[in-house]
């Protein structure tokens, strides 16, 4: 029994070797974002959420609810898991009202 890459290797070395790995390389496509043709608030919310290193603690969660239309967070919630608990928190900010800063 003979290894293949070692087959491979030498016959590489030795210049004995036309190409047999022709692998067709992927290239991804880009994906288009479409822009929020919104001009108004209130008509579209976005939820997101990230990561946030915090030192000695660890990691946490910020979920921010964001208006599509004037691009402003109208709630958010920072807490040390990611639940979709959580979200539903920032949610219900958002809907109570302007938030304080």
């Amino acid at each position: 029994m003979v290894n293949l890459k070692k087959v491979h290797r030498i016959m590489k070395l030795k210049g004995w070797q036309c190409r047999l790995w022709n692998r067709p390389s992927y290239v991804p496509k880009a994906t288009r974002v479409p822009i929020s043709p919104l001009d108004q608030p209130d008509r579209l919310w976005c939820l997101d959420s990230t990561k946030v290193f915090c030192g000695s603690y660890g990691w946490a969660s910020l979920i921010a609810v964001m208006d599509a239309g004037s691009r402003e967070v109208v709630g958010y919630r920072f807490s040390p898991r990611g639940r979709a608990l959580e979200a539903m928190d920032a949610l219900e900010q958002a809907l109570s009202g302007p938030m304080e800063v």
